[in-house]
């Protein structure tokens, strides 16, 4: 039996999306999605360089619980019947994230059943990366683009 990893961010929720109107709104600011289009897209912003960059990303991760716990994340055109699909033919397909422990599981697992998005488990992992690759799935779907390099370092 095949065993998927489905991520959250970036792949069924559109994350970035409402941290940038929290912060364009917080800031009175026009960023759009290709401000964020480096990994470590906290050190983006002109408004943050004060901080350093801990605290930049930090600010940035607490907007994405904050925008996940008020409920103002909506999911990609087509993830929820993307994921009907998959768990059709594959039934271990599980939404793996590492959604930060300031999103609450019930944040996560409400937005999944009202916007009719399935899954067998939700299984929270501790970052991305090297941790998700310690779950042992067959197959991720992710937009972590360091995760590849991490399951061929892992499991050659």
């Amino acid at each position: 039996m095949t065993r998927y990893a489905i991520d959250l961010d970036g792949v069924l929720a559109q994350t970035v999306e409402a941290v940038l109107e929290d912060y364009n709104a917080h800031w009175n600011t026009s960023y759009k999605k290709d401000a964020m289009a480096r990994w470590d897209f906290w050190n983006s912003f002109t408004e943050l360089q004060h901080l350093s960059e801990p605290k930049r990303r930090d600010y940035m991760l607490r907007t994405m619980d904050r925008v996940w716990n008020e409920g103002r994340v909506k999911p990609y055109p087509g993830a929820s019947q993307f994921m009907q699909e998959l768990l059709a033919r594959e039934p271990y397909t599980d939404i793996l994230t590492g959604r930060g422990q300031g999103t609450t599981d019930e944040a996560i697992t409400g937005w999944l059943d009202r916007h009719g998005i399935p899954y067998r488990q939700l299984v929270r992992s501790r970052g991305g990366g090297v941790n998700k690759v310690l779950h042992g799935y067959d197959i991720y779907v992710d937009d972590d683009p360091v995760l590849a390099i991490d399951i061929e370092e892992r499991w050659p």
